[in-house]
């Protein structure tokens, strides 16, 4: 599979991070699209909200499905206008979006298609790679992700002008220094006292756009040899990944959890249940307790940075409000994901049921 996909994503740019890459692309695309607006899910990955900001772009929020917390078709029809010209497609969780009514709806209004691949590497649509529907796509090999370095992303372009394009913006940014690794730190370090703090907003959002600026970096060295000599190390991950899933598929079938069903194709970033939300915090707490480690991952950006109103995205509403994220990467230890069966299995079912 590995040599394929080598294969399909050939002549990548390499960039500081899979979010440095959204903005080089951005950049590349001013002068095709002048109106600047982005469709992009309203559950994305925080960071992106306010790097599209600093690119210049509005951003066009659409919902997701409230199960799965992913936008399709019908989600995107519902928030786009004719000004709308560039689609950000999340392929989140490693499901799959079915591509073909996308491409065909967006050939059909001239929306350039960028497919964000950072958690579903490998994954396939119609045993066709995600991230080679559209028209561009961009990978991440930061912490946790399916193929991990630690540090840095990338950036596939069909076209092969904009490509060159891409390459020369991302090839002007500043070359990173020892600060931007020291910024890195300490803003990580503010990020969990907002957390902690609750704080939400305006404030967050400032946190966040004074840090924005020291991502536009180059990338670190050797992120070509990295992907060039990934094979084992993604069919490694992929593999595991699937195994847990699996194992979690089969071992809490009976207590009533609500799992989000696999999908043919998927790659597993995270293994996904749905609790009731009056009793999900509880549970949390007592898996940390036991030593297991979940999150509930991704909150609508408009209950983060309050930038639009989050009773329009019921379904991320929903999404956010009930789901719980199963680590199923190298940090779920045999040990971990027997704690959590036992404790799942531990409990009356009637907790598991969604409200």
């Amino acid at each position: 599979m590995q040599k394929n996909l080598l294969n399909t994503f050939n002549n990548l740019v390499f960039t500081a991070r899979g979010t440095t890459g959204i903005w080089v692309l951005l950049e590349a695309l001013k002068e095709r699209y002048p109106e600047r607006k982005l469709l992009l899910p309203i559950n994305i990955c925080e960071i992106v909200y306010p790097m599209v900001l600093h690119a210049g772009w509005e951003p066009i929020f659409f919902d997701v499905n409230p199960i799965t917390g992913v936008g399709g078709i019908n989600e995107i029809k519902a928030a786009y206008s004719q000004n709308d010209a560039v689609l950000l497609l999340v392929h989140n969780f490693g499901l799959p979006i079915p591509m073909a009514p996308v491409i065909d709806w967006a050939k059909q209004h001239n929306v350039f298609v960028i497919e964000d691949i950072c958690n579903a590497l490998g994954a396939t649509d119609q045993g066709q790679f995600v991230g080679s529907f559209g028209d561009a796509a961009v990978l991440s090999f930061g912490h946790a992700k399916i193929l991990e370095k630690g540090n840095g992303g990338a950036v596939w372009v069909r076209n092969e002008s904009l490509r060159l394009s891409v390459d020369a913006i991302n090839d002007k940014l500043l070359l990173a220094t020892d600060s931007h690794l020291q910024l890195s730190l300490e803003f990580e370090g503010a990020i969990q006292t907002f957390r902690k703090k609750a704080i939400k907003g305006p404030a967050f959002l400032r946190l966040y756009q004074d840090f924005i600026p020291h991502l536009l970096v180059q990338p670190p060295l050797g992120l070509g040899a990295f992907w060039e000599n990934s094979t084992e190390q993604l069919e490694q991950s992929i593999s595991k990944r699937n195994a847990i899933a699996k194992k979690y598929r089969s071992e809490l079938s009976q207590n009533n959890i609500a799992h989000v069903p696999h999908q043919e194709g998927q790659v597993y970033w995270r293994y996904n249940i749905h609790l009731d939300a009056k009793q999900r915090e509880k549970m949390r707490l007592d898996l940390q307790n036991l030593g297991v480690y979940t999150s509930c991952w991704y909150p609508p950006l408009s209950d983060l940075f309050h930038c639009n109103d989050t009773r329009k995205f019921p379904g991320a509403s929903r999404f956010h409000q009930t789901i719980l994220n199963l680590f199923v990467d190298q940090h779920a230890t045999d040990e971990m994901q027997q704690q959590l069966i036992q404790y799942f299995k531990s409990i009356p079912a009637k907790a598991c049921i969604p409200s």
